[in-house]
């Protein structure tokens, strides 16, 4: 079953995160929407940016949480889009093996809420994903 590209129904609970995690290597994909399930949570894995700007046309979201370094288009050209077409609909994440590159300074210029370091454990995505619980009930 391919779950990557599963999408999940819009509902009016508000006791999860509606997450959309934009990943270029296919084993972590795999990976990333069964610990969504497990957490309790709802969302769709693109593999790109590109591919991200589809589901982010057909669905609502509270939360992207995206790699940085991916072809077709990378997530700095993805978090600039999202900030142009959906501005302050979702909470916005990056997760890199670069994280420790990204200053603060950066991180505000570029409206970035949370920064990931890879690898990371489920304890740390569980609690990004909590967390966003929040800005659902807001929005």
């Amino acid at each position: 079953m391919n779950m990557e590209n599963q999408n999940t129904p819009v509902s009016t609970d508000v006791n999860y995160t509606r997450v959309l995690w934009v990943e270029d290597d296919v084993s972590q994909r795999n990976t990333i929407i069964e610990i969504i399930k497990i957490l309790g949570h709802r969302g769709d894995v693109a593999k790109n940016g590109k591919d991200a700007l589809g589901y982010l046309e057909a669905n609502k979201y509270d939360l992207l949480i995206t790699d940085i370094g991916m072809p077709v288009m990378n997530g700095w050209k993805l978090v600039e889009i999202v900030h142009e077409k959906y501005p302050g609909k979702m909470k916005i994440s990056i997760v890199s093996g670069w994280a420790d590159m990204i200053d603060s300074e950066e991180q505000i210029e570029k409206r970035i809420d949370t920064i990931i370091s890879k690898p990371y454990d489920i304890i740390t995505i569980r609690n990004l994903l909590n967390d966003a619980i929040s800005f659902n009930k807001e929005h």
